[in-house]
């Protein structure tokens, strides 16, 4: 379900995590839905002065096609706290709850990434290119 979503093409580099409702052999409602977190990935800097330095692009999302992408939406909200709801983030937070392809969907996006993100991408310095972090150089 999040390739699908991630494949609309409605993000700049992202990373996410899924979360299945907490009683998945109960009928799917909105009262459980799938989690779905996006957020900016962290990068490590090759070369040039930083190098070594982690960071994060910001994340862009294309509202408009994001909404499209849903069956219906029952609430769409921006807050500028995330921590009240998610205490592994900060910053602001996009919280949409909907439908999917017949599947009742949470999807919270996060202008940072969360406290227990892992570094996922290297951005090359002199090329500016962002690549996975085990693709070797090229």
């Amino acid at each position: 379900m999040t390739s699908a979503i991630a494949s609309r093409r409605c993000w700049s580099p992202a990373a996410y995590d899924v979360w299945g409702p907490d009683e998945p052999e109960e009928p799917e409602d909105l009262a459980d839905p799938w989690e779905v977190h996006f957020y900016p990935s962290l990068s490590e800097l090759v070369g040039g002065p930083e190098d070594g330095a982690v960071v994060y692009p910001g994340l862009s999302v294309d509202m408009l096609a994001l909404t499209e992408s849903f069956d219906a939406i029952e609430e769409l909200s921006w807050n500028s706290r995330s921590r009240n709801k998610e205490p592994r983030y900060k910053g602001a937070m996009l919280d949409l709850l909907g439908w999917y392809c017949d599947h009742p969907v949470r999807l919270r996006i996060f202008e940072s990434p969360p406290s227990d993100a892992t570094i996922d991408t290297v951005l090359e310095h002199r090329s500016g290119r962002l690549r996975p972090k085990d693709q070797p150089r090229g």
